[in-house]
């Protein structure tokens, strides 16, 4: 049977720009100090709807918290914050690679899927 896809190129996910992930420590940063404190790190949780209990947000607050002087600094953020992107890069990377690759689902379904939604996906 001929492969639905033309091209095996693949198109490179965007990783997070460091200005983006500044920007997003500067929106939590509420009070503008340069670091993030528990209370801080809580309103967006909750923000985000997240239902955290005070220990989930005070062990949140801990593992961030890199040399453990109970602030989180821009530095330890970013480490986060890019280690998280690049996580999230790879699990994306997984499943486009099983999308495009669709071997399974293409022995029972030969409805033909748009390679820019394959891509995008």
């Amino acid at each position: 049977a001929p492969s639905l896809i033309r091209h095996r190129h693949r198109l490179p996910l965007r990783v997070v720009s460091t200005d983006h992930a500044t920007e997003v420590f500067r929106l939590i940063d509420t009070d503008a100090s340069g670091n993030i404190c528990n209370t801080e790190l809580k309103e967006v949780l909750e923000r985000l709807d997240i239902n955290a209990s005070t220990d989930d947000v005070a062990a949140l607050f801990k593992f961030l918290d890199k040399d453990g002087d109970g602030e989180v600094i821009e530095a330890e953020f970013l480490d986060w914050y890019q280690e998280m992107a690049s996580a999230v890069e790879s699990e994306t990377n997984a499943v486009r690679r099983t999308l495009i690759g669709r071997r399974t689902v293409n022995n029972f379904d030969r409805t033909p899927v748009p390679e820019d939604v394959l891509y995008n996906a």
